[in-house]
Formats: structure tokens, sequence, C-alpha cells
């Protein structure tokens, strides 16, 4: 009897791996991926923490020729250190199942099944000075065959900040539940979520933090992170639908508001958990 668990195999190789170039890996769509490992290295060494963050400027994450995930290199290591997970020199993981969920079921609900998908694909940014880059990928992969269910998809906005004070920011998209929101920016002294009128969140970053951190969760230097997730738990995500009369209905109004401690505009990170794009 064969054991089904999911295994750890070399993907194809990269091409156009060269500095200034955009390095594309077309990945095979068999099978449920669970995660995909950078292997990134300067020459025959391993790139450090800091080069990975300093080389790999954006990493795009393509099904079906639409981009699910955008983030550039220290964004997905500050993300992935938030989640408690380690960073090894050369080594930038993608998760797509979720190995910090306390069981397997909530591990693997997320996880990116190939057996309805045409095409997957990874970009990667390379900075333009660099000496000898070389950039590989393995894959942990269950081997069934399942079709892409929900997924955690990654954006990032610019949310402009032009006075100290009261900023409120209303363009985010209300189409799929969010799973957490990470500002990047220090500037942040309290913030407050609104949802068709009802407050959904109000705290101190500094309380919002410490509430975090009894989870197990580590906020990053430099970042202000929203996680609604925080138990741990994948249905504790805010939807942005609403029961009106019996029916599911879209929400009409999504507020964000940002006190600032400086007039410094910022990247706003969402992680949403919806239906492929």
């Amino acid at each position: 009897m064969t054991t089904i668990f999911p295994r750890l195999r070399p993907l194809p190789n990269f091409n156009a791996v060269a500095a200034g170039a955009t390095a594309t890996l077309d990945l095979p769509t068999d099978g449920v991926y669970y995660a995909v490992d950078l292997l990134y290295s300067r020459g025959a060494t391993a790139a450090t923490e800091a080069q990975m963050i300093s080389d790999l400027l954006e990493v795009r994450v393509n099904i079906n020729g639409v981009t699910q995930r955008k983030l550039s290199a220290g964004q997905i290591i500050a993300l992935n250190k938030f989640r408690g997970q380690p960073i090894n020199s050369g080594v930038l993981t993608l998760y797509f199942a979720l190995p910090w969920r306390p069981n397997a079921a909530e591990e693997d609900a997320l996880a990116w099944g190939m057996a309805d998908v045409s095409t997957f694909q990874i970009e990667v940014d390379i900075e333009g000075t660099v000496t000898t880059p070389v950039l590989k990928a393995q894959a942990y992969k269950l081997p069934v065959s399942a079709n892409m269910g929900p997924i955690i998809k990654q954006r990032r906005f610019v949310v402009p900040v032009g006075a100290t004070g009261l900023i409120n920011f209303t363009t985010l998209p209300r189409d799929d539940s969010y799973l957490a929101l990470h500002a990047v920016s220090a500037n942040i002294s309290d913030i407050e979520v609104i949802v068709d009128g009802e407050q959904m969140i109000k705290s101190s970053i500094a309380n919002l933090h410490a509430g975090q951190e009894v989870y197990g969760l580590v906020p990053q230097s430099g970042y202000t992170h929203l996680a609604f997730d925080r138990r741990n738990r994948n249905s504790d995500l805010l939807t942005m639908t609403r029961q009106r009369n019996g029916q599911n209905v879209r929400v009409s109004d999504f507020q964000l508001d940002f006190m600032m401690t400086s007039a410094t505009s910022f990247t706003l990170i969402t992680e949403q958990v919806g239906t492929r794009d």
C-alpha cells in the first residue's frame, strides 16, 4: 500500500535568472501544493535573509495568468515571521497550506489543488546589480487530484497620508473575506475598523499587538498587524457580506481609521480568503 503524504520534490528550472531580469517558473499543474520553497543563492553561497530582502524585489504567484499574490521578499519574510515560521538562509517559503494551524483539517483546508488549473506560474523580479544570482525551487505536494477551493490571496495598496492625526481609508475591495491586514508602518498609534456602521475593532496598536502575542503571533518591527484570525482558526474572518431580509448581501461600507504619528504614506498588505481571481 502506498503511503500518501506531501512529497518534497524539485521543480523545473526558472527561466531568465539574471540581475535586473524577471525570472519565471512554470509549475506542474498536478497534485495539491502545500508550499513552495524558493531557493536563492549568490553563486554557490546561500543568500542571507538580508540578501534575499535586497535582491528579490517582487514575487508574483499567478493562476491561469492572473496574479493571486504579489509581495516583495521582505514582506513575505515579515509575514512568515509574524506567523512564527523560521527563516533559513537561502530559503523563501510561499505557504499555501497553513502549518501553524492547530489541526490537520484547518492546516490543509487552503492548500492549492491543481485539477481545475491550466497554468501555475511564479515570477521573481531580481535586483539589477546582483552578481551571479541563482534561483531554484522545490515544492511540498500531495499526489492526489483535487480542484482549487478557497485560497489566501495577498494584495498591496498604498494608503496616502498627508498629515498627522486621523486618516480614514475606505477604498479596500469589498469582495473576499479578510484574514489579516498588515500596514508597513510604525507610525500608527491606534486603529479602528468599521463595517456598515458597526465597530469591529478599536484599539491602540500596543494593545492590539499584545493580544496577538498571547496567541503566539510575533508582531514585526516596522509593521502594524491586524489579524482577524489571531485565535488561529480558519473561520475567524472579517466577511464582506451581511444578512439582510434573510439574504446575504455585500457590505456597503468598509472603513479603516488610522491615527498617524507621522505624515508618511504606507503600504497596506491584505490577506483575503476566497476563490481564485
